[in-house]
């Protein structure tokens, strides 16, 4: 998952420049912070309906899911933070990866823990 997303966002596809323009653009505008709430509320709450059997949990894992996703796309290709904009994606997939599957797949954990 983690991989597809990298490739998705990557800077040198048409895709990745128009991803991360709405990215950049919805930190300070209202319309495109709508936009980003509507690209992940119609692609990523339906894929993940279909790998989590709790309805009730699709919403926090989505969230949490997205949080992880963006923070990626803004650390590695709007930030270009050192060293994670040139680390090869397969490495970030591998360590970034267990991130995500404990959001998609451990308990959640309840509030105050």
């Amino acid at each position: 998952m983690v991989e597809h997303f990298l490739s998705r966002w990557d800077a040198g596809t048409l895709e990745g420049q128009v991803l991360l323009s709405l990215l950049r653009s919805a930190a300070s505008d209202a319309d495109a912070a709508a936009a980003m709430r509507e690209l992940f509320a119609s692609q990523l709450v339906p894929a993940l309906r279909r790998l989590i059997p709790d309805e009730s949990e699709v919403p926090q894992r989505a969230a949490l899911l997205a949080s992880q996703i963006l923070g990626l796309a803004l650390a590695r290709s709007v930030l270009e933070l050192p060293p994670f904009d040139a680390m090869p994606p397969n490495l970030i997939a591998a360590n970034v990866g267990a991130t995500i599957q404990r959001y998609l797949h451990e308990p959640l954990r309840p509030s105050g823990s």
